[in-house]
C-alpha cells in the first residue's frame, strides 16, 4: 500500500473503505492524497527540528548564564 494511503487511513480510519474506492477510482483524490501525505511529512520533519532547536537553545542559554556567573566570580575575585 502506498504511503500516502496509509497515512489518509490512519488520520481518517473510520473512513478507510471509502478512501480505498476513491484512491482507485479518482486521479484528483490520489493527488489531494499526495499532497497532504507530503504536508504531513514536512510539518513533522520541521516540528522535529524545531523542538530540538529549541532544546538547544534552552540548553545554551543555560549554559551561558552559568559561565557568566563563573566570570562574575573571577571579576569579583580580582577587584
Amino acid at each position: 500500500m502506498k504511503a500516502e494511503l496509509l497515512c489518509l487511513i490512519e488520520r481518517f480510519s473510520s473512513h478507510k473503505t471509502t478512501i480505498l474506492s476513491l484512491f482507485d477510482e479518482n486521479e484528483n483524490f490520489q493527488v489531494l492524497c499526495r499532497e497532504y501525505f507530503l504536508c504531513v511529512q514536512s510539518l513533522n520533519q520541521w516540528s522535529m527540528s524545531f523542538e530540538k532547536r529549541e532544546k538547544l537553545i534552552r540548553q545554551y542559554s543555560e549554559r551561558k548564564i552559568a559561565l557568566e556567573r563563573k566570570l562574575l566570580h573571577f571579576f569579583d575575585k580580582a577587584e
